[in-house]
């Protein structure tokens, strides 16, 4: 999906570490070793302290390994940001997704067809919930609060909802300020720590689902962990309106 943004200079400059304060520079120390890059959002936020220190710990609580793992929120973040047609923020999170762990296939699949995409049952209807967010949050009825009920616990709904919802945030603050996008670390196949895809935290419910090893293997030869359906036979969403929404897109 390509943007309708001409390419243009920043509405509000960029400031490089030798400009900021030192509590801002410490944040660029953190996010240069974490991302391998300083993003240029946090040089925009630089001109307002706090709001660059308050954004920073809230995107590192949010978007790291919790009840849900990192490259999951990534994507989440990614296909939101699809959806707003943010080539800033669409890089920024494909990136990030990547370095913690999300496979390319799995990146292409958040950009495009996330139901044709290598994700199970459980990560497909979270892609519902957040298409569902993204057109209203009153679109996140009964009948599909029901089905994340029998897949996630309280505290994974509640990061999947807060992922949608900032990221309906984000791609509008970048945008309207006319970023340009963060260009990638030289590698970005993996964490700039080194560490490969971080262990992966259960994606649902013990008691409603099983986690079963897929063909795929993380970068430390383990297998990697995937969710599947404990034999509820798990069905997608009914046809609400933001699923017809999005199919008429597709």
């Amino acid at each position: 999906m390509a943007s309708n943004m001409p390419p243009v200079a920043p509405r509000i400059p960029l400031l490089e570490r030798d400009q900021v304060s030192p509590e801002i520079a410490a944040v660029y120390d953190a996010l240069l070793k974490q991302r391998g890059v300083v993003p240029n959002m946090f040089k925009t936020l630089a001109h307002t302290p706090a709001l660059a220190l308050g954004i920073a710990g809230f995107l590192k609580s949010l978007l790291s390994d919790s009840a849900l793992p990192g490259w999951y929120k990534e994507l989440i973040a990614t296909r939101l940001s699809v959806l707003h047609n943010s080539q800033y923020a669409i890089a920024a999170h494909a990136l990030s997704a990547r370095q913690k762990g999300a496979t390319e296939e799995q990146i292409a699949g958040a950009k495009g067809d996330f139901e044709r995409g290598p994700f199970s049952e459980a990560e497909k209807l979270g892609f519902v919930c957040a298409e569902c967010l993204h057109r209203s949050g009153r679109d996140l009825d009964n009948d599909l609060f029901t089905k994340l009920k029998s897949v996630y616990n309280d505290a994974q709904i509640i990061e999947l909802i807060v992922t949608a919802a900032a990221f309906e945030m984000f791609p509008r603050l970048v945008d309207g300020l006319r970023l340009p996008i963060t260009l990638a670390p030289k590698s970005s196949c993996a964490s700039p720590d080194g560490r490969g895809r971080p262990s992966l935290h259960k994606l649902s419910k013990p008691t409603n689902a099983r986690i079963v090893y897929d063909c795929g293997s993380l970068s430390d030869g383990h297998p990697r962990p995937s969710i599947v359906d404990s034999g509820r036979n798990l069905q997608k969403p009914s046809r609400s309106s933001c699923e017809e929404t999005r199919r008429k897109r597709h």
